[in-house]
């Protein structure tokens, strides 16, 4: 080991010191960018995993890495980056295995994954600011991605802020004239999530035509996402881009809009307009890093025409180069205005960022299973039943090996449990149409009494609802005994 610190140190001696001075410069200022991101999301939300996490063990955590890779070509509408890298992860954290469940510290160190990513992008946006940009720039864009509305939920989103950091890297990349790091960067993305190819199409066409054709071959690391293309065309061709759900492409720059302070952006898209209008200088050097990104909302919403790649998520995506270039709209303003509106930028959005935690999950699958163990391993109900769909694998997630567990989908199957003598629990899955839910028929047919068993507070919308199902002849007040007795709070096995 000494000899290996030896060799370094000598090796770092024989470099100009102006590089030493550089590297350790882009070290503390992508430092102190991260840092800042960590600042802003920590602590790690306390609730467990929704579907989506869910859905990652259970794809990535079985089989090996050949299955895992395969399992997500033929059964997701994603790339499978993320999920190789979260089985590494959780084996890294010793959790490669969930054969009792899901326990709070395997949750807390998957979201710890995607915390990570977060504070990567927020280093790599302050160090790519910083050099596109300036100082002032990197705070201002810091301030604006903190803004972002759903920046406080980066470690609920998965590879959201993964892909992200890709984006940021491939657009910094090609506006710097490196077409090869910012073509690996972009492959990086795919493998991540495919709108990261759409986000980055404006900035490699602008590399394209600076550089001419001698830029071709910084093209080539795109040529090993064709591993996976053949899964890629066969999930459009399966409807994996999920057709039935998808909103009006007009509805991205609606959440645009929503998702920063109101009317901010539309303030630094005037102010930027002004520059480019009355100011050369600003016109030549930063009219790329304005317009750009703005380039590749709208490469978004046309590719929206042709295939569902909108949904509200999906912003996340593209949320460094808003704030790259929205910050880039101040630089032709004074120095005293840009550095004060910087500093204002930062000083509202790390806070608030704190301050928009998220404290209330959308879906707490981990909640509701441990609520349903406990009522059915202590005797009290006969049967689990899901709603049809993928929620059903998701539960067996957190309680393996279960046998009282069942997914309805034949009627023939819902008529013979609305008359079933014993107590029963349901889980309605409310985010789909209600005529297709079979506990929602189930409910209008039992004759006993329902209850319902969310632990969460009254009136907060989630995706799912627990409901305890009593015929008619089990005593209330028993009932209530048992059902307080159960509920009360415990700890999972670590």
């Amino acid at each position: 080991m000494r000899l290996l610190a030896g060799s370094l140190l000598a090796r770092l001696r024989v470099l100009p010191r102006s590089l030493v001075s550089a590297l350790a410069r882009s070290f503390a200022i992508f430092f102190l960018g991260g840092l800042l991101g960590f600042l802003a999301l920590a602590p790690l939300p306390s609730f467990g995993w929704d579907f989506d996490y869910s859905f990652s063990a259970d794809k990535a955590l079985r089989g090996d890495w050949v299955q895992v890779w395969r399992s997500i070509g033929l059964g997701d509408a994603h790339p499978p980056l993320y999920y190789l890298a979260f089985r590494a992860w959780m084996s890294l954290g010793g959790h490669a295995r969930l054969d009792s469940g899901v326990s709070d510290a395997a949750i807390a160190w998957s979201y710890s994954l995607s915390l990570l990513g977060f504070v990567f992008l927020s280093g790599a946006l302050a160090l790519a600011s910083w050099d596109l940009l300036g100082p002032w720039g990197a705070m201002g864009a810091l301030g604006l991605l903190f803004l972002f509305e759903d920046a406080p939920w980066a470690p609920l989103l998965r590879m959201y802020p993964w892909a992200a950091l890709w984006v940021l890297l491939g657009a910094w990349g090609y506006l710097r004239g490196q077409v090869w790091a910012g073509s690996l960067a972009g492959t990086l993305g795919l493998y991540t999530h495919y709108l990261t190819g759409i986000a980055l199409l404006p900035f490699a066409l602008y590399a394209l035509a600076r550089s001419g054709r001698r830029a071709l071959l910084g093209f080539t690391p795109y040529l090993l996402f064709s591993f996976w293309a053949p899964y890629l065309l066969w999930q459009v061709q399966h409807g994996r881009a999920n057709p039935d759900i998808r909103p009006e492409p007009e509805a991205l720059f609606k959440y645009l809009w929503f998702k920063w302070p109101p009317d901010l952006l539309l303030l630094l898209l005037l102010v930027g307009g002004v520059g480019l209008a009355l100011n050369r200088a600003y016109r030549e050097r930063f009219l790329p890093v304005l317009l750009l990104p703005v380039a590749s909302l709208y490469v978004w919403y046309f590719s929206s025409l042709w295939l569902n790649t909108v949904l509200i998520r999906y912003l996340f995506v593209f949320a460094p180069l808003v704030s790259l270039g929205a910050a880039a709209a101040l630089a032709w303003l004074p120095s005293l205005a840009r550095w004060s509106a910087a500093l204002l930028l930062l000083g509202v959005g790390l806070p608030l960022a704190r301050y928009n935690h998220p404290y209330l999950p959308w879906e707490d699958l981990t909640a509701h299973s441990r609520l349903a163990a406990r009522y059915l391993d202590a005797g009290m109900v006969d049967r689990f039943l899901i709603d049809p769909g993928t929620r059903f694998s998701s539960f067996l997630v957190h309680m393996p090996g279960e046998k009282r567990l069942e997914e309805i989908s034949d009627p023939l199957v819902l008529l013979r449990y609305c008359t079933h003598p014993r107590p029963l629990l349901a889980w309605e899955y409310r985010d789909q149409r209600p005529e297709a839910s079979q506990v929602r028929a189930l409910l209008g047919c039992w004759k006993g009494r329902v209850r319902r068993l969310d632990p969460m507070p009254p009136g907060v919308y989630h995706r799912g609802s627990l409901y305890l199902l009593l015929p008619e002849g089990i005593s209330e007040g028993q009932a209530d005994r048992e059902r307080a007795g159960l509920e009360r709070p415990r700890r999972s096995a670590r």
